[in-house]
């Protein structure tokens, strides 16, 4: 936030040296065909509610209360699958990223606060594909 002049980022209470987060929860298995997302829009050293966030929020909940009911996962399935057949030289979604179950791959899931264990079981239950042991994790962290 060192783009704002230290007048504006006062009277929008915004600390300059700290980002800003826009968080979206929603249902990862749901994604698209679930409910609407909540928005938070936060600085981590922000206790109260500051300006500028208020505002990224009502304009992100505009949006999506705008854009979200006319989104689903089979439209975006259909669209990608259009375009991949369009280019073929773009991989298709559903083309997993697998590898093994490498001491690599372990540690760098490790490294987002799953135990090596956790990493590993959900590699096993995914067959090796990545993104959907990540899925696994985040959506079922037990």
């Amino acid at each position: 936030m060192h783009f704002l002049e230290e007048e504006i980022a006062r009277a929008w209470k915004v600390h300059r040296d700290e980002p800003v987060v826009v968080r979206l929860h929603f249902s990862i298995c749901h994604y698209l065909d679930g409910g609407e997302p909540k928005v938070e829009v936060f600085q981590l050293s922000q206790k109260e509610k500051f300006g500028l966030g208020c505002q990224l929020k009502s304009i992100t909940d505009s949006f999506l209360h705008q854009s979200w009911k006319t989104l689903s996962n089979r439209l975006v399935t259909e669209a990608v699958e259009r375009r991949t057949k369009d280019c073929p030289q773009i991989p298709h979604p559903q083309s997993r990223t697998s590898c093994p179950n490498d001491d690599e791959t372990v540690a760098r899931l490790s490294s987002m606060g799953f135990s090596v264990e956790m990493v590993t079981q959900a590699l096993a239950v995914e067959q090796g594909d990545i993104d959907s042991a990540l899925n696994l994790l985040l959506s079922s962290p037990e």
